[in-house]
């Protein structure tokens, strides 16, 4: 399920005939795999950065930016196939196989052997480490210029733009990696393991580990890493618990990483966030109480705004809004109202901003039905049984 500009990341959730898919902004919905054939990829590309920079794979969308196709394969001479997972960044793309390699396209595309070397592919190819094809691998997330890879021993592989998926200083940094490089956490300079679930950011990342832990790395300005400061870190960090609380932040089975704010489900159905808290990302209040900025997790209101937000199955993260679903299928958003992403109704007029609606939803609000007469419900979660079974 794709959320106006975020994603909601379990696209291991449905062992049918339909996969959800990430796509960084809205250019991809619905992706068949039918398991009697090889599963090939269909691409609806937009107006946007995906198709000017020719992330589709294939030259036949610059004519026609609003037929969907089918992606090329590496020899191209028929269509990528046998794919279970597919991620879309700003202008890189990506495709898990069900051989364990990923197929990426675009810029950044990690398929250089050569380090240092930016990379650029027109048609998919596997992606490359140091010493060949990366391996093993049981998921993708795409960013912004960025992919991460986690592999079934609980590794994390990225590669692209360095600021963002490597960590460390930012400002002014264009440098990029053009092999999957392993994550290393920045206390013992060893790689990150025992991960579970992986979400690319914009410029932020994050990882969540088999005991309910957060890892974050990337840019650190608004505090996004989670540490009480806005210190640079060389790799990976441990995201340390809310306000006023010891130790790191626990119990968590979700995460999602924006453009520069974070947030986390934890086991009890309950939302935290962190980071930019400009135009009510954080969903923290209609006062806003946590400001611009939060270095440390805080709990995401509730739609009444006199408590924590809980009862939530699923979150989503995107450049400027949030979403959360519920177990009657209803979704809420919090964040900024630009071009109608939080699904509030109304007319939008120039510049993208929505006629008569405030700018940013500071508190968690339902997501409205088509006729704006009640809520958005795309059924209970219960029709969905395979979801819970999901390891995010």
């Amino acid at each position: 399920l794709r959320g106006a500009c975020g994603a909601i990341n379990a696209s291991n959730a449905f062992h049918g005939t339909t996969r959800f898919i990430s796509s960084r902004n809205c250019a991809l919905r619905v992706l068949r795999l039918v398991r009697s054939k090889p599963r090939s990829v269909c691409f609806m590309p937009s107006l946007s950065r995906l198709h000017t920079r020719h992330a589709s794979g294939r030259w036949l969308f610059e004519h026609h930016p609003y037929l969907p196709g089918l992606i090329s394969n590496s020899a191209k001479n028929g269509p990528l196939g046998h794919i279970v997972q597919v991620s879309v960044g700003d202008g890189n793309t990506a495709a898990l196989a069900d051989d364990g390699t990923i197929y990426t396209w675009g810029y950044h595309s990690g398929q250089n052997k050569t380090p240092g070397l930016v990379g650029y592919a027109k048609y998919p190819a596997q992606v490359q480490t140091s010493y060949g094809v990366l391996q093993n691998v049981v998921r993708v997330s795409a960013g912004f210029g960025f992919t991460l890879a986690l592999t079934a021993s609980g590794e994390v592989y990225a590669w692209g733009f360095t600021q963002a998926n490597l960590g460390g200083p930012t400002t002014g940094s264009t440098s990029s990696t053009e092999v999957a490089t392993p994550i290393i956490r920045a206390d013992n300079g060893q790689p990150l393991s025992n991960i579970v679930a992986i979400s690319a950011g914009y410029f932020v990342s994050l990882a969540l580990d088999s005991s309910g832990h957060v890892w974050a790395w990337g840019d650190n300005r608004y505090g996004e890493l989670g540490q009480g400061n806005n210190s640079n870190y060389v790799g990976a960090v441990e995201v340390q618990g809310s306000i006023g609380t010891a130790g790191p932040l626990s119990n968590i089975k979700m995460i999602a990483a924006g453009e520069w704010h974070c947030l986390a489900l934890d086991a009890e159905g309950k939302v935290w966030s962190w980071g930019s808290g400009q135009n009510g990302v954080l969903g923290d209040g209609p006062n806003n109480p946590r400001g611009n900025s939060s270095s440390l997790p805080g709990a995401v209101v509730n739609t009444e705004s006199i408590g924590q937000l809980s009862g939530v199955t699923a979150i989503a993260a995107g450049p400027y809004n949030c979403f959360a679903l519920r177990p009657d299928g209803t979704i809420l958003a919090w964040g900024k109202q630009f071009e109608g992403t939080t699904g509030q109704g109304g007319t939008l007029s120039k510049g993208g901003s929505v006629d008569g609606q405030a700018r940013a939803l500071y508190v968690p609000t339902p997501v409205l039905n088509q006729t704006g007469g009640g809520s958005l419900s795309i059924s209970p979660l219960s029709a969905y049984q395979n979801l819970t079974k999901a390891a995010y």
